[in-house]
């Protein structure tokens, strides 16, 4: 949360520089070293992004209908492709909005289902599992997967003034409702629990209701293709000689639909997936690089930084590497081996 604070007050730092992308923020502040880097994790982690979501569909329908993962990955690409044809975030806002609606509903069933499938006397439970610690780490930095959509969004945003309040308040609910689906679901199933829940919760009518609406492959496409918005604003400028050429704007993104539609296709482990772009690029995105720009910011203004301001960005970013690191080289390690 923290470090969504500092990105904000870096692109507004910096706007009369004319920064008002997360790259922008880190070419001004850290020079192209650091506009390579963000540009990197942003394309990596949005595209890791917006497979997960549609590896998810397809883990949940080949077990409800046996249709292979890779045939209910190519069912979406339509949708998905139609989507992305929309040049700026707003105008997929509405299909955003109705999503989250939707999803809402289904984080609501696995609530109630664990709520009552839950047993605190679980003989799986064991309180602490310090060898999973990196893989965890992982896959929590995974799921704050909004970071480098955070300065899209504010540029999106109609009144400006309110984003960061309501970011704020959007986040602490979805950390709390992250905290609590995983806790209520472990006890619940215990050290059966599969990397994606539902999977779990068999195919009863009233988990059904979630599996198999038409909405939810819809919704969860709609919310990809959101995602998939920084991949276009850090390509199109580089990759087409005329942005604003729809011919080759839409090559680009029917190109990026596929690519992303085929890796999903074939990704092995939805969980160790996770934990690999959570560690390695989300704990760039997240925990270092705002640190890292706000301080040269105040630095090439002149300023130095609080002492308090200083020892936790040191501590910030030491996490971010030791997460990273350690995260990273277990995800290689089970993946390997997967």
């Amino acid at each position: 949360m923290y470090c969504m604070w500092l990105l904000v007050l870096c692109r507004r730092l910096l706007a009369s520089q004319g920064a008002t992308s997360y790259s922008d923020v880190c070419r001004i502040a850290l020079g192209t070293p650091g506009m390579v880097v963000v540009e990197f994790s942003l394309i990596v982690t949005q595209a890791s992004f917006s497979i997960a979501y549609i590896l998810f569909i397809a883990r949940n329908f080949e077990q409800i209908t046996g249709i292979a993962q890779p045939l209910v990955v190519a069912m979406c690409m339509p949708l998905l492709f139609a989507l992305c044809l929309f040049r700026h975030a707003k105008y997929l806002a509405p299909f955003a909005m109705f999503a989250e609606a939707v999803n809402l509903v289904g984080m609501a069933v696995v609530l109630t289902t664990d709520v009552k499938t839950m047993n605190v006397n679980h003989p799986d439970v064991v309180q602490a599992n310090w060898p999973a610690l990196p893989f965890i780490t992982g896959v929590f930095l995974y799921c704050f997967e909004g970071m480098g959509m955070v300065l899209s969004l504010e540029a999106n945003a109609l009144h400006k003034q309110s984003f960061v309040p309501i970011l704020t308040a959007v986040v602490t609910l979805y950390a709390v409702l992250c905290a609590a689906m995983g806790a209520m679901g472990y006890l619940a199933y215990g050290a059966a629990t599969r990397d994606i829940v539902l999977l779990n919760m068999g195919n009863t009518p009233f988990t059904l209701v979630v599996k198999v609406s038409a909405l939810r492959p819809a919704t969860l496409t709609l919310v990809r293709a959101v995602m998939m918005v920084p991949i276009w604003e850090v390509l199109e400028p580089k990759c087409l000689h005329k942005p604003s050429s729809r011919g080759g704007r839409g090559l680009l993104r029917l190109t990026g639909v596929c690519l992303t539609g085929l890796i999903a296709a074939w990704v092995p482990s939805f969980s160790l997936f996770m934990g690999l772009i959570g560690s390695s690029c989300c704990s760039l995105l997240a925990f270092i690089l705002p640190p890292l720009a706000y301080g040269q910011i105040v630095h090439a203004a002149g300023s130095r930084l609080e002492p308090w301001r200083r020892l936790l960005h040191a501590v910030i970013m030491g996490a971010g590497v030791l997460a990273g690191v350690t995260g990273t080289i277990d995800a290689v390690r089970q993946l390997v081996k997967a």
